[in-house]
């Protein structure tokens, strides 16, 4: 499983672009939640390339490898920029997309799916570092 984090500053305050999961069949009814998914393994997808694609599928924004960051390798949590604004794709899925105050997703971890939850805080921490992670990536030496 995968999850992106696509950040943005706004005024001097780091904001992540969620949606509510609005589907009472699904797991996680009514969190928080980024696109994230799964890897197709029958096509030998791997999770740069799953993200990627969930990432078109659930908001059309496309992103670029060179600003792809893997925060957490146990967690399969990437960060990349947001760069373009978010489509509604996943009407039965997936409420409108807005951006959230990463301090008050601090204070409010319940309200967001289990894996953002439990690494908001190291989230927070990634994104504050980010530029210089993204310097150090093999594609950008």
């Amino acid at each position: 499983m995968t999850q992106l984090i696509l950040f943005t500053e706004i005024e001097n305050e780091i904001c992540i672009l969620l949606a509510q999961r609005i589907n009472l069949n699904k797991d996680f009814y009514l969190k928080l939640n980024g696109p994230r998914g799964k890897a197709i393994h029958e096509k030998n997808e791997n999770m740069e390339a799953c993200v990627i694609r969930e990432c078109f599928e659930e908001a059309e924004i496309v992103l670029r490898n060179e600003k792809l960051v893997k925060i957490f390798e146990e967690t399969s949590i990437y960060l990349h920029p947001l760069e373009e604004p978010p489509k509604q794709t996943e009407l039965y899925t997936l409420g409108p997309w807005h951006l959230y105050k990463i301090k008050d997703l601090l204070k409010h971890q319940n309200e967001l799916v289990p894996v953002l939850g439990e690494n908001i805080e190291l989230i927070d921490g990634k994104i504050k570092t980010y530029e210089q992670d993204v310097l150090e990536l093999p594609i950008n030496i």
